[in-house]
């Protein structure tokens, strides 16, 4: 067995590979993905939200804690993601 024949066909793999890649988002993606995510934190909030009006006392505060803290980590990542996207985004149009 020859080298010439893998050789030729990890190259062709690579070159297929960086064909493949898909485009980088704009601005505009990157705001849909954001709004898209933040939506979702908040539906998220009020199924979970509706949830804990079943419960009484403590149990009802912790569970609305819960929902905070689950909708504010969820609203975090979100922000978190939009500002890398936008910094790539910037980067790759220098």
């Amino acid at each position: 067995m020859t080298l010439k024949p893998v050789i030729a066909a990890l190259a062709l793999a690579f070159a297929t590979a960086s064909f493949a890649q898909a485009p980088a988002p704009d601005k505009k993606a990157i705001d849909a993905q954001y709004k898209a995510a933040s939506d979702k934190a908040k539906a998220d909030y009020k199924i979970a939200h509706d949830k804990c009006e079943a419960m009484k006392g403590k149990e009802e505060r912790a569970c609305e804690k819960d929902a905070k803290a689950a909708r504010k980590n969820a609203e975090d990542a979100a922000k978190a993601a939009r500002k890398k996207a936008l910094a790539d985004l910037k980067a790759a149009k220098k």
